[in-house]
């Protein structure tokens, strides 16, 4: 389960307001709303791209403030809005295979895997 208690996010002109979010296992949720209001601010608070300016952000009631984004994403994951914001290879095998490949699994493994 992720919580983000009181989180909230200062930048340039910007201010997230203190916002509560509660994500249960397996729970898949869509985040919709006007421009600007904190949506992307929101996601990237939670897979780390982002420091909260105040407040937690707490998976299975353990901190992360402290956990790289490599260490979050073998967690937490994201599906952009556009999917060519995601891609970046231009053969699907090796798109499938790129996650793999910088885990440090051995070739031959990645190979069934993709394939499968």
């Amino acid at each position: 389960m992720i919580k983000g208690l009181n989180i909230s996010k200062k930048y340039k002109k910007f201010e997230l307001q203190p916002t509560s979010i509660e994500i249960d296992k397996g729970e898949i949720v869509a985040l919709i709303g006007e421009n600007g209001a904190g949506k992307s601010t929101i996601s990237k608070l939670i897979c780390g791209f982002y420091k909260p300016t105040e407040g937690q952000i707490l998976f299975d009631g353990r901190d992360l403030i402290n956990d790289t984004i490599k260490e979050r994403a073998e967690k937490i994951g994201i599906v952009m809005q556009n999917p060519n914001q995601m891609i970046s290879k231009t053969m699907i095998f090796d798109e499938v295979a790129l996650g793999l490949k910088v885990r440090g699994v051995p070739e031959e493994e990645i190979k069934n895997r993709v394939f499968e």
